[in-house]
């Protein structure tokens, strides 16, 4: 798979990845907003209207019970109740009550109102449950008082301050820890809730209202409007025709219902004068108010009346209220659409444009040549050898400082400002350091781990600042990432008493102690790495406002699909709209390189743009190389290529190398350059697994003694790697990782040091007859719970 295919899939991953945390993340912000432990799985309205407009309501209700709490802090059901408001504006009396457990199939009886919490132990069950109660709580629910109705002499109409009882209907059930469904059927009849004009009787209901706090996953209601609704006279009042006869129930002109529901329903009305209202996941909140209105019929007057006539005012009021709900509606529709288009569109318009100048910058991010191998040593520094390599390799800035760390302490051994040994300093006590031969050292080192086997598990090994490290005409010779990099171990040697022998172990140490020192020495380091790349001119940053279009793109996705999941559910949205301008904006950014080469390869100035390969080192075919042809303004003139193909063709050319045949006598000083390059690509025990397999000497303990110790960076990547060698043993894991491979063991050593330090610095710092919103405030106001 290639690596804008790999880039493509990692964009799709990405995708879904945020999707599924976003929409997931939505989904349980719009749970968490609506959690509660009891819910109705459903509840079924069947009401009768009276002549006079009082109310005959059964109701059927299937509950679910979760499980409060656990272990010896659980806590049982034990009590259902519905909370009304009697008005003397709506209504004055509940009356003929009861309560039926489907489920069981008992009714329960009534019995006086009881504080569930001060009641314990078995009691319950056997002298409270099973029964039901209705009790005035206008005071608090904590203990209700004796239910008090009002009389029809109360009965007030529209009064501006109607005197108002609150009061709850309860009945009391076996001790239940949970419960997926228990169904019951409450019925009652709600007296004084009509009004009755010369022309019609009316009334208002609202079964639950505003301040119910239990969800409800499917209510439905079913109305049945007096005889009269049937009985068609063929004249709406005397011959006057109002409004629209979509509200009609019934066959009776007069007979109309209207309905105030904010979220999605649906309305039937019949012949035979039936409303019917079905509604899914009703959330908490939410108010039903059915408005209705059918003639008056002589000898069945409400307790409350006027003597004018209703109809026409009341079909004007709702008609008014629904015209200026849908016209709301539409207006928040009309601007939720463009809303979305907005995003879309956006997005697109976000995204797009990254992702298209991302296809056409990212290969600039490649080498372009013809080079295949290149056999030189690097005319550049380990650490620009490194940060070049990662761009090749497409890997994110700032994930070479291991590399450049440990390219850059070879390098420095190989120019003799320093030397490392394997194990801890205290094995060389006695021996001047700056003055020893490797053969020798070797030797005097194992007959010491021979006697004290201990030392082999120090897991280190030993740093020894050579004199050319305090010369100031030597010191002059260093590139700046490499005398940063010996200053931070002349700091180590300071720390630990000036002592120019000292091993990694005590470094750690001293730099945790003292973490702002090594921290700034860390610091100084990356600066003079990042310095001397900005130097080489070899890259050009492109990633500007059209990178940050996409990040923006992308970010509008993620928030789009949360949006769209938490308002009204619309996971639909979430995924037409969200979920591609995130795709986009993940694609652009993932494909957009942080920086790109500078100008052309080496073979296409040398072939004349042809593209063939002219080159130094080892021509490969030119098959990959571009046409060549004048540079998009994105990518400066410079010499980035040309050090690309020899950072790609050196590389390539030590992986491969025990496959040339043409590699004549084993040069230790020339590995001893490559394998500083090798650690700063990252391939450092691959390079020496190919040089081992090309030289088999190298494996020969006798052969290194007498010739190998020309390059100490080769002798002792292979003297602790020979078998039988008490080195090839040694557990320095965390240290040197045997010691077997001296590049990939600094790299690992440096980088523990680093994060040592690291970690040390911070831990100091429309009117169809449907259902619409508007008028709330009908008789009743239901809310329901449990206890």
């Amino acid at each position: 798979m290639g690596n804008l295919a790999k880039k493509i899939v990692w964009a799709i991953v990405a995708t879904l990845i945020a999707a599924a945390l976003t929409i997931g993340i939505g989904i349980g912000i719009g749970a968490a907003e609506s959690d509660s432990q009891m819910k109705y799985n459903s509840l079924n309205y069947d009401v009768t209207v009276a002549d006079n407009g009082d109310l005959r309501i059964v109701q059927d209700i299937d509950v679910r019970l979760d499980k409060r709490g656990s272990g010896d802090d659980a806590k049982p059901w034990r009590q259902l109740y519905q909370q009304y408001t009697l008005n003397t504006n709506n209504l004055l009396d509940i009356t003929d009550i009861s309560v039926e457990n489907l489920t069981t199939g008992e009714t329960y009886t009534q019995s006086e109102p009881v504080n569930a919490g001060n009641v314990y132990g078995g009691k319950w069950d056997t002298s409270y449950a099973k029964h039901w109660y209705i009790g005035d709580i206008t005071n608090g629910d904590t203990l209700p008082t004796a239910y008090r109705p009002f009389d029809n002499a109360d009965a007030t109409y529209k009064a501006d301050e109607p005197r108002k009882r609150k009061v709850e209907l309860g009945w009391n059930i076996p001790k239940t820890m949970s419960a997926k469904s228990m169904k019951f059927r409450v019925s009652m009849t709600w007296r004084g809730t009509g009004t009755t004009y010369e022309d019609v009787t009316t009334f208002k209901w609202e079964p639950f209202g505003e301040n119910n706090q239990m969800p409800m996953n499917n209510v439905s209601v079913n109305v049945h409007m007096p005889n009269v609704c049937t009985q068609d006279t063929g004249k709406e009042n005397g011959g006057k025709a109002y409004g629209s006869s979509a509200e009609r129930t019934g066959t009776n002109p007069l007979c109309r219902t209207w309905v105030h529901y904010s979220k999605q329903s649906t309305v039937t009305r019949s012949e035979d004068g039936t409303l019917t209202v079905s509604m899914n996941q009703v959330p908490t909140g939410t108010y039903l108010d059915v408005v209705a209105m059918f003639p008056s019929v002589a000898g069945h007057a409400a307790v409350r009346g006027e003597d004018r006539d209703a109809a026409a005012s009341l079909i004007d009021s709702e008609g008014d209220e629904e015209r200026t709900w849908y016209k709301h509606q539409r207006t928040k529709a009309i601007v939720t659409i463009v809303a979305w288009l907005v995003v879309f569109v956006g997005g697109l318009a976000l995204t797009i444009p990254c992702v298209i100048k991302a296809l056409r910058v990212r290969k600039y991010a490649e080498y372009l040549g013809g080079i295949e191998y290149w056999r030189e040593p690097l005319h550049m520094t380990p650490a620009v050898a490194a940060q070049i390599n990662q761009v090749l390799k497409s890997t994110s800035p700032g994930g070479v400082d291991k590399e450049m760390m440990g390219a850059t302490m070879l390098s420095l051994i190989s120019r003799k400002f320093i030397a490392v040994y394997p194990g801890p300093a205290s094995m060389y006590a006695g021996i001047d350091m700056s003055r020893v031969h490797p053969a020798g050292l070797a030797q005097f080192a194992e007959q010491r781990l021979a006697m004290d086997p201990s030392m082999a598990k120090a897991n280190t090994n030993t740093i020894v600042l050579l004199p050319p490290a305090y010369d100031m005409q030597a010191l002059l010779t260093l590139s700046p990432s490499e005398r940063t990099l010996l200053d931070m171990l002349q700091e180590a040697s300071r720390l630990i008493g000036n002592l120019p022998v000292f091993d990694m172990n005590a470094m750690k140490h001293q730099f945790k102690k003292h973490a702002k020192k090594g921290a700034a020495a860390i610091a100084a380091f990356e600066d003079a790495c990042r310095k001397e790349l900005d130097a080489s001119k070899a890259l050009a940053t492109v990633r500007g406002g059209v990178y940050a279009m996409g990040v923006i793109g992308m970010i509008l996705g993620i928030i789009s699909m949360m949006a769209f999941t938490l308002i009204d559910g619309m996971l639909a949205l979430a995924f037409i709209i969200g979920i591609p301008v995130t795709f986009l904006g993940f694609l652009g950014v993932m494909l957009m390189p942080a920086r790109v080469f500078t100008g052309q390869p080496d073979d296409w100035a040398t072939a004349g743009g042809s593209g063939a390969a002219g080159v130094a080192g080892v021509a490969g075919s030119a098959g990959g190389a571009d046409a060549a042809g004048a540079l998009p303004k994105y990518v400066p003139d410079g010499p980035g290529q040309q050090m690309a193909g020899h950072v790609q063709g050196l590389r390539r050319y030590l992986l491969d190398f025990s496959d040339f045949s043409d590699r004549g006598v084993l040069d230790l000083m020339l590995w001893d350059q490559y394998l500083v390059f090798a650690t700063a690509f990252g391939i450092a025990d691959k390079a020496m697994a190919q040089l081992r397999q090309a030289y088999p000497q190298l494996s020969d303990q006798r052969w290194l003694d007498e010739h190998g110790y020309h390059s100490s960076n080769i002798y002792w990547s292979n003297r602790t790697y020979v078998a039988g060698s008490v080195f090839a043993s040694m557990n320095i894991s965390s240290g040197m990782s045997g010691f077997s491979d001296l590049g990939s063991a600094l790299s690992s050593s440096m980088n523990s040091i680093s994060n040592t330090i690291s970690a040390a610095n911070s831990s100091s710092s429309s009117g169809g007859g449907g259902s619409f919103g508007g008028s709330g405030g009908g008789s009743g106001g239901g809310s329901f719970g449990g206890r």
